[in-house]
């Protein structure tokens, strides 16, 4: 790397190289009016927003700051990847000064670089790409697939088309899949063509399917579900509202008998019985789970189903233990929760989605979720996949890009527990920023994945990581 001291001026928070180049191995830096350009990766800079492929560089009001810029070395066919924290300079308009720090860093460059050159450790530079342990469980990313009803089973049974669609995900590199919401109960499903795993039978197919996706190395996971006052309801594409009895409906149950909107099921109150029936349910559905392979399990208590429809003061207004006050609301699934982690193995982590907010004035907050995670996590939950919504019809949601990852960084922060983000992360960049700035411990993509099935491999490539292909698909990688 080299830098003549009458090619470097600074001028109003800009550096200006005008008649030289730094090079980087075979990358070639060119600075001019703000633009940083790499070869094989571009760093845009505009206005202090920044992407980039093979580190991060931000320049604003003056300042140049790289957070995780990188040196490459090159040693015969294999590369490897030095991490330097520089720290952040202003940009004063006095060419002397800007041209000492430079050669100081390029003095500390060399030098560490001259070490690595002895001594080559790779070291992975993508925070997304970083691997994340939960209890003796490690996951190669950072990415999930995000559990996604696909409205395709009968009887409750998986089939070829489960098989293709999470298996395809396996294959694309993602480092752990929830399985869509599975149904506990034939009551609990949300339409008449959702999964279930309320039958002995239903293990063998699922079996397949996670054989399949740890042979792809990748770590298999399954929400395990009661849809509540929404059960009993279409399929996307196939109509809206209440499923008829004669038509493949049921009767359908939640806290009270109050409907989640006009064309919805008519439900009938929980009683006691009731209630006992669905931790039965949860706890059966969890040794079915553990059977056919899965190795995380999810509660879903999110999107207005069951447990969240318990937690929101809008839709429990019972008035026994399990109504009213904050803590007889979230009982059931505290309850639940503590059944299913004595059922787990140690080693085995145990997730739960929460709707952070109903989005709706006198409803479920960001406050009680972030109290709700912290129980949660006494209880052995070891993350929180963070959604919000779902329970309220016609509630206002600002929705934009990343506009739930707020309520992942609040619950991480202040209940001290590891959370998922999801909700319209469609980037590498995007999702790459989320984990590096510790906003979230994994992102997880809906549908996203779904227009994108290897968007874990285009991210790598996009991100400047080696990861592995499938062998099959290796002659595709560069």
């Amino acid at each position: 790397m080299a830098v003549s001291s009458d090619l470097v001026t600074a001028s109003k928070g800009v550096v200006v190289v005008s008649k030289g180049i730094v090079t980087v191995s075979k990358g070639v830096v060119a600075v001019s009016k703000g633009i940083v350009a790499v070869s094989k990766g571009v760093v845009a800079v505009s206005k202090g927003l920044v992407t980039a492929s093979k580190g991060v560089v931000v320049a604003s009001k003056g300042i140049v700051a790289a957070t995780m810029p990188l040196f490459l070395s090159q040693t015969t066919s294999e590369k490897h990847f030095l991490p330097l924290n520089f720290r952040a300079y202003p940009l004063e308009p006095k060419p002397i000064r800007l041209v000492s720090k430079l050669r100081m860093l390029l003095l500390v460059t060399h030098a560490i670089a001259a070490a690595w050159l002895l001594f080559p450790v790779p070291i992975l530079m993508s925070a997304l790409f970083s691997p994340l342990t939960l209890r003796s469980l490690t996951l190669k990313n950072r990415l999930v697939v995000s559990p996604m009803c696909q409205y395709s089973a009968t009887g409750g049974f998986a089939n070829d088309w489960h098989l293709v669609h999470l298996g395809s995900r396996a294959v694309g590199g993602a480092g752990l899949i929830i399985q869509e919401a599975t149904a506990v109960s034939a009551e609990g499903r949300i339409s008449p063509e959702d999964l279930g795993i309320w039958r002995d039978e239903h293990v063998e197919f699922l079996k397949r399917i996670t054989d399949f996706i740890k042979a792809q190395g990748c770590v298999p996971g399954i929400q395990l579900a009661h849809a509540g006052r929404k059960a009993s309801t279409y399929a996307l594409w196939r109509g809206h509202g209440t499923v008829p009895v004669g038509e493949g409906g049921w009767a359908v149950v939640g806290p009270t008998d109050q409907r989640f909107a006009p064309n919805y099921p008519q439900p009938t109150g929980l009683d006691a019985a009731g209630i006992a029936k669905v931790k039965a349910d949860f706890v059966a559905a969890t040794h079915r789970a553990l059977a056919a392979g899965y190795e995380v399990i999810e509660i879903h208590a999110a999107h207005g189903y069951l447990f969240h429809q318990f937690l929101s003061p809008l839709s429990n207004t019972r008035t026994d233990a399990y109504g009213g006050s904050w803590e007889n609301r979230a009982r059931l699934l505290l309850e639940v929760t503590a059944d299913l982690r004595a059922v787990l193995p140690e080693t085995l982590p145990l997730l739960v989605r929460l709707s952070a907010t109903d989005w709706t004035e006198g409803g479920w907050t960001a406050a009680d979720s972030v109290r709700l995670a912290g129980r949660l996590k006494d209880l052995g939950v070891d993350l929180i996949d963070t959604s919000t919504g779902g329970n309220v019809p016609k509630a206002s949601i600002p929705v934009g890009p990343g506009y739930q990852v707020g309520f992942a960084e609040q619950i991480k922060r202040e209940a001290g527990i590891a959370t998922g983000a999801v909700g319209l992360i469609t980037t590498a960049a995007q999702a790459e920023e989320i984990v590096a700035a510790g906003r979230a411990d994994l992102v997880l993509l809906a549908r996203e994945e779904l227009r994108s099935p290897y968007f874990p491999l285009d991210a790598a490539r996009e991100l400047g990581v080696d990861v592995a292909w499938p062998p099959q698909y290796e002659r595709a990688k560069n």
